[in-house]
């Protein structure tokens, strides 16, 4: 019976195989899109190299190469990690965060010490560094030093160096005999290790008297029966070259090491001294001598390191604000390691198809002024391979994709144009010389801020702070045709608008955000004609013209059934026939949705600044605000599904730039201000027709306690789950196109093992499917 039961499985994993490839992540988890190319510090214990990232931590194993992620998604507390170091003593990765946050993490386990980022404190609480003597962990902070014992797991002790009482900056700290420096923003700092009350600041005197300039001392490491502190003539007066002071014998003096640049950190391990700087590692022997220095990585990519390490064999490992984790030998050749994902945090765009991802890192200031980005470029996400597309081009903001060719995209500029990318490359930069794109009224800067395809494979595209002709249209021949609005009464009073997004409807109508005054609504028809008073009209504050709750919008999106959804800094309220707009008939004020919850009554997302609205593939509504986190609403707006937080959710940050969903998987990703990370969320996209209708997981494995999901949907299918027998134990309507089971029946109890029948039927009766689910209980 065993093996018929083992047989049974091979048979249905071959099956299920090809069907189940992509859906990794299950229903209702979270998953990461995080960079990890920027690297603050790094750390080694048990042959492994752990790096701090502004996402998070990863590790690098030294035996097999392989690499791990830890952040919010997979268990940390928090985000915005400022240092990880491991300790040797406990096996524990002692994690600090810039709000003064501290995670242990042990044998997988994570705890959280939450001492210093609850208290009320005026300053920084950004742990700096960490320091350990046993198994006590000494961390350098914003508030001066804590003393942690990590095996309990508590803070036994504040070290506030400051004789006036307020807090001191302390970057680092170290022990040479029995006694401990630390590095501080007004001098190095001594006290005995024997003295039972070093949480007073009476048992710390500033050492260095006439030798020491008084200032910011950024890093500190003792090497050599001496002690090396870095003085930072950068961060303190912002010019010139750091100086790197030595004590011995009593004693300072300049150490002759690190001259000429901006030094980030310090690092004493296996006998050699590291000094990284701003463009170079130079390394230092156990005799003092100078034997390397690291300027380039493969002789050709400039270093940019700010922690660095020797291992037991002898290379050098980096970690590299723009490359990663870079291991660079005895050639000096540089090897680069870091998880995969885009190369920046910084989103403030995305567009996917079929499974292709694109996204833009640039933007503007609140004032919609430039942020000079240059250097980040576009990442996109193919084939499970991500891809970095650069070129001279500032503040690349918004993307779309072609509708007919995934690699296919265009992105726009807030300083050069319109970029076209075509299988991973640049093909074409539009601007004032080859397209009617029209630069700001002050400069030759052309602002793109908002693109959009027509149902025709039309893209407009509109320029910010331009003339009245700020409309243009890429025909799919390769010819451009620009707009000019200075004819359209209720438009006249818009001067050289600042436009930050665009909607083109299903009926191929333009929506374009105008900063502070509204919506602009071009409708053509295809025609291509100049926009008059019947084609085009201004949607403001005004009843009877769109009798919006504010002018400041800031989302808008179309539902399944052609309504157009428009977030502001009030509240979201709905159009509900906006192919209205402009036939003259003023019954087309945008209405409110209004939502009871706990017995009270508001409208949707009252006192909210809505940032981004998103539609599922069950015409429910994704909607992201500035603090407020993401919402998942119901069809018609009314009921709340969700309201993820970074209070209740792997949620990385509450201030939410962009939404966009997978309708292939349902997977909803989310653009914050710190990265992307994504929810597998319940519904996707529909199809015309049950062609490739598979259940997963298939089989149910034993001990699984999650949905099963029947996808490839005709949308709002019915779906009923039988016994081989035909006994019916759930009943559902698909969310789209999938169908949620949550392995009962009907009394809510687990099932058991055995066969089971997915039957589908469209909603009008004319198609029906089965599929087959083998549930190991």
């Amino acid at each position: 019976m065993k093996t018929i039961h083992y047989l049974l499985i091979i048979i249905w994993v071959s099956v299920t195989l090809s069907t189940a490839i992509g859906q990794n992540v299950p229903i209702g988890d979270w998953k990461d899109y995080l960079s990890y190319q920027s690297n603050l510090k790094i750390s080694e214990g048990q042959n492994t190299l752990y790096c701090t990232s502004l996402a998070g931590v990863f590790s690098y194993n030294l035996n097999d190469n392989s690499i791990q992620k830890f952040n919010r998604v997979t268990g940390l507390s928090d985000v915005s990690t400022s240092v990880a170091r491991f300790n040797s003593n406990t096996n524990s990765l002692v994690i600090g965060y810039a709000d003064g946050n501290i995670d242990i993490l042990n044998n997988g386990q994570v705890t959280n010490v939450p001492a210093l980022y609850t208290e009320v404190l005026e300053g920084s609480k950004t742990i700096n560094d960490i320091y350990f003597r046993g198994d006590t962990a000494y961390l350098s902070c914003g508030q001066g030093i804590l003393e942690m014992d990590i095996n309990q797991q508590i803070i036994l002790n504040t070290f506030n160096l400051s004789s006036s009482g307020s807090a001191m900056n302390v970057s680092g700290v170290t022990i040479l005999g029995d006694s401990i420096f630390a590095a501080a923003d007004s001098g190095v700092y001594k006290a005995s290790m024997l003295n039972p009350n070093l949480n007073t600041f009476q048992s710390w005197r500033k050492t260095g008297a006439n030798i020491l300039p008084p200032g910011i001392y950024n890093s500190i490491t003792s090497f050599r029966d001496s002690i090396f502190v870095n003085f930072s003539n950068h961060l303190t007066h912002n010019k010139g070259s750091d100086t790197i002071y030595s004590y011995s014998n009593g004693g300072w003096k300049r150490s002759g090491y690190g001259s000429g640049g901006q030094v980030n950190s310090l690092e004493s391990t296996y006998g050699n001294l590291l000094i990284s700087m701003n463009s170079n590692v130079t390394e230092v022997n156990s005799n003092g001598m100078v034997v390397n220095g690291i300027y380039a990585y493969n002789t050709q990519t400039f270093s940019e390191p700010k922690d660095a390490l020797t291992d037991a064999n002898g290379n050098i490992w980096i970690a590299d604000a723009a490359h990663g984790l870079v291991e660079s030998n005895a050639n000096l050749s540089g090897t680069y390691y870091y998880p995969s994902g885009p190369f920046s945090n910084a989103v403030t765009s995305m567009a996917i198809q079929n499974n292709n991802i694109w996204i833009t890192p640039g933007g503007y200031n609140q004032s919609h002024g430039n942020d000079w980005i240059n250097n980040i470029g576009v990442s996109y996400y193919q084939n499970n391979n991500w891809y970095r597309i650069i070129n001279k081009c500032f503040d690349i903001n918004c993307i779309v994709t072609d509708p007919k060719d995934a690699s296919h995209a265009f992105a726009g500029s807030w300083a050069n144009g319109v970029l076209e990318y075509r299988n991973n490359q640049i093909v074409n930069v539009y601007n004032s010389s080859n397209s009617t794109l029209v630069p700001t009224f002050v400069d030759t800067d052309i602002r793109v801020g908002a693109l959009g395809y027509d149902t025709l494979g039309n893209l407009w595209v509109a320029c910010s702070n331009a003339p009245s002709n700020y409309l243009s249209v890429l025909k799919p021949g390769g010819a451009w045709q620009a707009f000019d609005f200075s004819s359209v009464p209720s438009v006249q009073q818009v001067q050289n608008p600042v436009i930050t997004q665009m909607l083109v409807t299903k009926s191929n109508a333009k929506w374009m955000i105008i900063n502070g005054m509204g919506i602009l609504v071009y409708q053509d028809n295809g025609s291509f004609g100049q926009p008059n008073a019947g084609n085009a009209i201004l949607i403001n504050t005004t009843k009877g013209n769109g009798d919006l709750p504010s002018s400041d919008v800031s989302a808008m999106a179309e539902d399944q059934n052609g309504s157009i959804w428009v977030g502001t800094n009030a509240c979201v309220v709905v159009f509900y026939s906006p192919d209205n707009v402009l036939d003259g008939n003023h019954d087309w004020d945008a209405d409110s949705v209004y939502v009871t919850q706990n017995g009270y009554t508001q409208v949707l997302m009252q006192n909210q600044t809505t940032t981004a609205i998103a539609v599922d593939g069950a015409n429910r509504k994704w909607i992201g605000t500035a603090g407020g986190g993401v919402f998942l609403m119901s069809a018609d707006g009314t009921q709340q599904i969700y309201n993820f937080t970074t209070a209740n959710s792997p949620l990385i940050s509450n201030n939410i730039n962009c939404i966009n969903i997978n309708p292939i998987n349902g997977e909803v990703l989310i653009g914050t201000d710190q990265g992307i990370v994504s929810f597998r969320s319940t519904a996707t996209g529909s199809y015309s027709s049950f062609s490739n209708v598979y259940a997963y997981p298939n089989p149910v494995p034993h001990g699984y306690d999650g949905v099963i999901a029947i996808t490839g949907l005709v949308a709002n299918s019915d779906v009923k789950i039988t016994t081989i027998n035909g006994q019916i134990v759930y009943h559902t309507t698909s969310l789209g196109g999938q169908a949620i089971w949550p392995g009962t029946n009907m009394s809510g109890e687990r099932v058991q093992s055995g066969v089971y029948v997915a039957f589908c039927n469209s909603p009008d009766g004319t198609q029906s499917c089965i599929t087959k689910i083998l549930f190991l209980n």
